[in-house]
C-alpha cells in the first residue's frame, strides 16, 4: 500500500529570541545577515577559512525541501505549480507566489522558519568547544531571530552592484523580489553589531571577516 506523504504542521509557536549559546561554555554565535547580492556567501566562506564553524539558512531550506512531508504541505498550502514535473520544489514558482502575496509569505515561513531555527540547534550541539559559530540567516531581523545571537553582522552594497551580482535573467527575478521584501539596509545596519559595506574588493571583505573574527574570538576568552 502507498501512503500519502505527512504534511508539515505549520508552527503557532513565537518567534525564535532564546539566545542559542545559553548554557553552552567556549562557544561564540555569530549571526551573518545583510541585502541580497552583498556577498553574505562569500562572507561566510571567509569565516570557514578562518575556522569557524558555519551554517547557511538557504542551504538548510534547500534540504528541507527534499523532503516528502515538507513538499506534500507545500503542495496543500500554494497548489501542484509548485513541484516540478519530478516532485521536486520549483523554487522561482514559489517565490513568484509569496513575493506577490504576503499571507502566503507567512504561511510559508510559518511551516520553514521553526524547521531551520530547530536544524541550526542541531548543528550548533555537534560543535567542540572554543569555537565561533557562525550562522548565515538573510532573514534574520525579518523573522525575529536577533535574539538568538551573541553577534550580529550585516553585509550590504550599493543596489546597483548587487543587481550587477545578479545578472544572470533567474537570479534578477528572485533578487527583485527578496530585495523589495527585505528591511531596507539603513535599518538593518542600525540593527546590528557590526555592519560592512562590501562595496569594495575580496582583499577589503577578508580583512573585514578578519577583524570580526578576532573580536568574536577573544569573546571566548572573555
Amino acid at each position: 500500500m502507498i501512503r500519502e506523504p505527512h504534511i508539515l504542521a505549520p508552527s503557532t509557536a513565537p518567534a525564535e529570541t532564546a539566545r542559542l549559546s545559553a548554557g553552552l561554555s567556549g562557544v561564540v554565535v555569530v549571526g551573518l545577515t545583510g541585502s541580497v547580492g552583498a556577498g553574505k556567501s562569500t562572507a561566510l566562506r571567509m569565516f570557514a577559512d578562518l575556522g569557524a564553524a558555519v551554517f547557511s539558512a538557504d542551504e538548510a531550506v534547500h534540504r528541507l525541501y527534499l523532503r516528502s512531508d515538507v513538499r506534500a504541505s507545500l503542495r496543500a498550502r500554494f497548489g501542484p505549480e509548485v513541484l516540478a514535473d519530478n516532485g521536486s520544489v520549483d523554487r522561482e514558482a514559489l517565490a513568484e507566489i509569496v513575493f506577490a502575496d504576503e499571507g502566503a509569505r507567512s504561511q510559508l515561513e510559518d511551516l520553514i522558519h521553526p524547521e531551520v531555527a530547530e536544524e541550526m540547534r542541531r548543528f550548533l550541539n555537534t560543535c567542540r568547544s572554543s569555537t565561533v559559530v557562525v550562522f548565515e540567516v538573510p532573514l534574520l531581523f525579518d523573522s525575529g531571530m536577533e535574539g538568538m545571537f551573541d553577534l550580529i553582522v550585516t553585509i550590504e552594497a550599493g543596489r546597483e552592484v548587487r543587481a550587477r551580482r545578479a545578472a544572470d535573467p533567474g537570479r534578477q527575478r528572485v533578487f527583485e523580489g527578496f530585495d523589495s521584501k527585505q528591511l531596507p539596509s539603513e535599518q538593518r545596519a542600525s540593527l546590528a553589531d557590526v555592519a560592512y559595506v562590501n562595496d569594495g574588493d575580496l582583499e577589503q571583505l577578508r580583512r573585514f571577516i578578519e577583524s570580526v573574527y578576532r573580536r568574536a574570538s577573544r569573546c571566548i576568552l572573555a
